[in-house]
């Protein structure tokens, strides 16, 4: 998927506040051009499922966690999940996509091998959404997706980028889905 392309799809039909970074403010952070390509291209949208949010202005974890040392020049922050962690691309580790805990000294947990791959799983799981409400408008809230539907989502993002559904956030996220199925047939 193209930059281009993933901006379309996200803005189709969608009236959400989408945020776009200027590649000459991108450059300066060292990320790869493909990355800063997608970036200024396509941009994020301002948040998406499940439960994260993107910024508006792009800059070194430190910028915004100012008791961090320099040492986390590295990541530059992109946006966070709900629970307050920081999602991150990694210039060092090849502009990999991580999952920062700042409960737990900022470890980090792997998210995306890349930007594009992320951004291809955001349309995934909001796809997986979007069916879901035609099943209500709580249906994800409350569960209401079925095995086939949850296996259907898992082997579409597994498509993508198969290690981030074996680790990290989006195993995490697959084994909430799961866990919260179960607790509602309990």
């Amino acid at each position: 998927m193209t930059p281009k392309e993933f901006r379309e799809h996200w803005l189709d039909g969608d009236n959400d506040t989408y945020y776009t970074y200027l590649a000459e403010d991108l450059i300066k952070f060292e990320l790869k051009p493909e990355t800063v390509d997608f970036l200024s291209v396509s941009g994020l949208p301002s948040q998406a499922a499940p439960f994260l949010a993107f910024e508006r202005k792009i800059e070194p974890l430190p910028y915004h966690y100012p008791h961090v040392d320099n040492s986390f020049n590295n990541y530059i922050l992109i946006g966070g999940d709900g629970a307050g962690d920081p999602i991150v691309i990694n210039i060092s580790n090849n502009d990999q996509v991580e999952w920062l805990n700042h409960e737990n000294d900022f470890s980090y947990s792997f998210c995306n091998t890349s930007i594009k791959h992320f951004v291809e799983f955001l349309l995934i799981f909001r796809s997986f959404i979007q069916l879901l409400k035609t099943k209500g408008s709580n249906a994800f809230l409350s569960s209401e997706y079925s095995i086939e539907e949850y296996e259907t989502l898992k082997a579409s993002l597994k498509n993508v980028d198969s290690r981030a559904v074996e680790e990290g956030f989006w195993k995490t996220e697959l084994d909430m889905l799961l866990i919260n199925k179960d607790l509602k047939k309990s």
